[in-house]
């Protein structure tokens, strides 16, 4: 792997952290958004969660709120900017949207854009309904070395995990176990999985790593595939591999 595709591979997980986290502040003194949220749903537990987030790929969430019941939620400190609302009750906890859950966006039929110039803005509602779009990519991964950290599964697209193949929704536990994505779209899919040994939430070359595709998937509401992962740890070369240079080349053809 090439040092810029390493380089986008960090990108990659780094944009999923802060999608699941929200651990992004939003800076200086800004607008406050408020809003409420309506669930049809009949769930009786389960925290919901707010995301306002913008087609960014650095900083994609800007601002976050959770409560335990519906109702009146608000985000204070919010910048100037273009920003899309989504909530969704998280009722298994993992801290993202899972099939079945209640989901939902500001805006009806489609998702509406929010334009934040300075000015408080209210009356942001947000029906909640089941969120059954989409194939459920579903298995279990496994490990038999002895290194420990937390585990992150990502699906994409192409067979080399980078920042614009990223698809569906990203998933993490604390030890081997069962893993559960969503994708949105039909398609040819891989999915890669690293044991994040060090706690960097980087994919580093020692680190337990797995992979499997591609995966030929069809969306339809409600289809699940089962697909099981196998980490294995990296063989790190003890001395590094010495720079081809060009005049290294050139001496390949001379007689």
């Amino acid at each position: 792997m090439n040092t810029r595709s390493k380089h986008r591979n960090r990108w990659v997980v780094g944009v999923a952290a802060a999608l699941m986290l929200a651990l992004l502040a939003a800076s200086g003194q800004a607008a406050t958004l408020r809003g409420t949220l309506t669930d049809y749903s009949g769930y009786t537990h389960g925290r919901y969660y707010v995301y306002l987030v913008r087609m960014h790929l650095d900083t994609p969430v800007v601002g976050w709120t959770s409560t335990t019941s519906a109702g009146a939620w608000e985000i204070r400190n919010v910048p100037a900017g273009h920003y899309f609302v989504l909530a969704w009750r998280d009722v298994n906890g993992n801290f993202v949207p899972s099939r079945g859950e209640p989901l939902g966006y500001y805006g009806v039929p489609f998702p509406s854009r929010v334009t934040v110039q300075g000015s408080d803005i209210s009356g942001l509602q947000v029906v909640l309904g089941a969120n059954n779009l989409g194939a459920e990519l579903r298995g279990r991964v496994s490990y038999a070395g002895a290194l420990t950290g937390r585990i992150w599964v990502i699906a994409h697209a192409t067979p080399t995990l980078e920042l614009t193949s990223v698809r569906g929704t990203p998933w993490t536990m604390t030890a081997p176990g069962d893993y559960q994505t969503f994708v949105l779209d039909h398609g040819t899919y891989y999915v890669t999985a690293f044991m994040d040994v060090n706690g960097n939430l980087l994919i580093d070359d020692d680190e337990p790593l797995g992979k499997i595709g591609p995966l030929d998937i069809v969306v339809t509401p409600g289809i699940s595939y089962t697909f099981n992962i196998t980490l294995v740890d990296q063989i790190v070369r003890s001395t590094p591999v010495t720079p081809q240079t060009w005049s290294g080349v050139k001496n390949l053809y001379r007689n």
